[in-house]
């Protein structure tokens, strides 16, 4: 074989295998998409499946979970202590799945959620200077 096959092959190689990953996102986004409003749920949640979140103010979570996809999960009534709360536990069912059933649990208070959503990030704040 000469260097200018073996090239490529190499080429060709990398090709298929960056447009497979592409249609493996493309695919991911297809499902997350097609997922109804109520069904949404975040796998392994008490465990690592929540890597960040953001308190939107008394009322709703943003929640990221560990694939970067951001989730919103919205209380049935205002939750006073989830702005303020350093660390939030969340309640999730059996199988380990925080969904619309789950609650938040902030510096002693039980917050039910009345949904949980796919979302986009959370607001970025406006820097002053």
């Amino acid at each position: 074989m000469s260097r200018k096959h073996i090239i490529t092959m190499i080429i060709g190689g990398a090709a298929l295998a960056s447009g497979a990953v592409g249609l493996s996102i493309e695919s991911a986004h297809a499902r997350r998409a097609a997922v109804p409003a109520g069904k949404v749920s975040i796998p392994f949640a008490s465990r690592d499946g929540i890597q960040d979140y953001k308190a939107d103010g008394d009322r709703g979570l943003y929640i990221r979970g560990i694939h970067g996809e951001w989730y919103y999960a919205k209380t049935q009534a205002r939750c006073g202590r989830l702005v303020t709360s350093d660390v939030i536990g969340f309640e999730t069912s059996a199988s380990d799945r925080l969904d619309r059933f789950g609650a938040l649990h902030a510096q002693g208070w039980r917050c039910p959620l009345a949904s949980l959503t796919h979302s986009a990030p959370p607001p970025q704040k406006a820097k002053h200077g």
